[in-house]
């Protein structure tokens, strides 16, 4: 069973007075670290048109499609409704983001939300509570892309997407570093700053 309020992203109820504040007309979203597509309808709400999902794991990607489907289902109703075409088109990969094309090991942990192509510190994740338990469980092989490939195998087209939301758990540097061309098209970018280091080689606070 599938449920589209599984968590709401309180940021996102300020994006349309920050999007009219900064004149950002919303056209495209990627969304990297997609996890179970928790934040689709509020992309879709917002009003892109294109959203470009991206998530590694083979089970959470399982669950990402089903959840896009949903979606889709509720976008098509909406357009029917309003005698139009759906609002959204949303395209999901099934890669892990880096600098480089290649194979990685991919730490997947008793909380699925924190695995990363780096490895995990347990203990910086118990010390600030924000898992009860941060364990590595397995190290899986997964594909990688850089962010500027990802788009070209894609079928959006980069001048399709004006805003990246990352998610990648200590790897947004790293996804940054080939990036240049889906740069020059963005108009707003979404990460988070850790203050304390919770990965092993990720960038320092």
């Amino acid at each position: 069973n599938l449920f589209l309020g599984e968590e709401i992203a309180y940021d996102f109820f300020f994006y349309p007075a920050l999007f009219k504040k900064y004149r950002i007309k919303p056209r495209g979203a990627i969304y990297l670290g997609g996890h179970k597509g928790e934040l689709l309808l509020q992309f879709a709400l917002l009003g892109f048109a294109d959203i470009l999902i991206v998530e590694p794991m083979p089970n959470l990607f399982k669950k990402l499609k089903e959840k896009i489907d949903l979606i889709n289902n509720l976008l098509n109703i909406y357009g029917d409704l309003l005698d139009e075409k759906p609002v959204s088109s949303i395209e999901a990969i099934q890669f892990a983001i880096s600098n480089e094309c290649t194979n990685k090991d991919f730490y997947v942990t008793s909380n699925s939300y924190i695995g990363s192509l780096l490895e995990p510190k347990t203990e910086a994740f118990e010390e600030q509570e924000i898992v009860s338990d941060a364990t590595v469980k397995n190290r899986i092989i997964v594909p990688t892309l850089t962010v500027d490939e990802m788009i070209k195998q894609s079928s959006k087209s980069f001048s399709d997407l004006n805003f990246l939301y990352m998610n990648i758990q200590g790897a947004e540097l790293s996804a940054l570093e080939k990036a240049e061309e889906t740069l020059t098209h963005l108009d707003c970018i979404y990460l988070e700053k850790n203050i304390v280091s919770r990965y092993e080689n990720c960038p320092a606070p």
